[in-house]
């Protein structure tokens, strides 16, 4: 009930509530993790939107999951500099060493990845998004080190 209650709050900030479904989505994805079908639901009918609209938006955008990531989720970049500068590598990483493909969650449910286009930082590569936070440069070893420090401070051993 709190979802509903802060979505109508949200559409009452916009003159048509369509307006609103970004922000909805935003409000969905902070209490649930991703855009989840319940989380959909509350949102086209609170916006009194059909729910293919809702799940269209959500797609468009790929900021927007539709299913649950790691906690630490990482965007790798596969534009052409940061292929010839290693971001197959860091995919390889994800696929034999932590034994995930692309928009699997680990069994600890820390780690996830995804394959995206260019994110604007080619003079840097390969360059990934982790959870928002640009790392630029990011090669394998440091990669993993990032993975050793994550299990560590949440207190879980490899799986």
């Amino acid at each position: 009930m709190e979802l509903r209650k802060e979505i109508e709050d949200i559409k009452n900030q916009f003159k048509k509530g369509e307006s609103a479904i970004i922000p909805a989505l935003h409000k969905v994805v902070e209490k649930y993790g991703y855009v989840s079908e319940e989380g959909a639901k509350v949102v086209a009918d609170v916006l009194e939107i059909s729910l293919d609209h809702v799940i269209s938006v959500a797609t468009f955008y790929q900021f927007f999951k539709l299913k649950p990531v790691g906690k630490y989720h990482f965007q790798i970049c596969t534009g052409l500099t940061c292929m010839i500068n290693g971001a197959l590598d860091l995919v390889h990483f994800f696929n034999k060493e932590l034994g995930v493909k692309e928009n699997e969650v680990t069994e600890d449910g820390l780690f996830s990845y995804e394959i995206v286009q260019c994110i604007g930082c080619g003079d840097k590569a390969p360059a990934v998004l982790m959870n928002d936070q640009r790392i630029e440069g990011l090669k394998v070893a440091r990669l993993k080190e990032m993975i050793e420090e994550f299990r560590s401070k949440e207190g879980k051993e490899p799986s």
